[in-house]
């Protein structure tokens, strides 16, 4: 891409090969989510065929309902930011994990 750029005559066709490298970096990282999400599928799947599994959805579902709860009495009480901030980071990735576990069942 180097090359391409240096070699480019003029911003036209520096921005089109700007535009190329960034179209190709896009397709290689939509491709690795589309690996994962495969994969996160194919786990859950897995951990739902436990025996004691149940529904690994509904498990991290609550497990956010437990923070969001957590949460919001810590918030009440007024405690120290930092530890409330810690408190929402957990929260938020536990939302991730819900998201992307409804994504790959829906798929």
């Amino acid at each position: 891409m180097k090359r391409k750029y240096k070699a480019a005559k003029n911003g036209e066709e520096k921005t089109a090969v700007l535009v190329g490298a960034s179209e190709k970096v896009l397709r290689d990282l939509n491709l690795v989510i589309s690996r994962a999400t495969s994969t996160l599928e194919q786990l859950a799947e897995q951990y739902a065929n436990l025996s004691l599994s149940g529904s690994f959805s509904a498990q991290v579902g609550s497990a956010v309902r437990l923070l969001e709860q957590h949460y919001a009495s810590l918030e009440k009480k007024g405690v120290d930011p930092e530890q409330l901030q810690k408190v929402k980071q957990s929260l938020d990735h536990m939302k991730r994990k819900l998201g992307l576990l409804n994504v790959a069942r829906k798929t």
